[in-house]
């Protein structure tokens, strides 16, 4: 069986190099890539809270955890049905204002769980 060669078009602005992310900007933007990852990495162990509170009903993305101040906050890193209302956790991890909970005005970033 023969195969039929075909003809690739390349357009002329490509073949000029217009178009194309010239080097000088790609190495910036791995530089700010690498140098925002390293920060977060880095504050995210610097940054580490213990939380303690019960947990409550009404959570539509993320549990939701009733802290010992009153204060109700989402847990992302958890998923919604991980444990019943009424039941008691210790958790470390961080405070964000950004999350996929959509519920409160800050939720709290599980790491782990430390309940004893």
């Amino acid at each position: 069986m023969a195969f039929a060669r075909s003809k690739v078009h390349i357009p002329a602005s490509t073949a000029r190099g217009q178009g194309k992310v010239r080097f000088p900007r790609l190495a910036a933007m791995m530089v700010i890539v690498a140098w925002l990852a390293s920060a977060s990495a880095s504050g995210d162990k610097m940054s580490l809270e213990t939380i303690t509170g019960m947990t409550v009903e009404g959570g539509v993305v993320c549990p939701l955890l009733k802290l010992e101040d009153g204060e109700t906050v989402p847990l992302a890193g958890l998923p919604i049905d991980a444990y019943p209302p009424g039941q008691r956790l210790v958790l470390e991890g961080q405070f964000v204002r950004v999350s996929i909970c959509q519920q409160g005005r800050r939720t709290f970033e599980v790491s782990r769980n430390v309940t004893y």
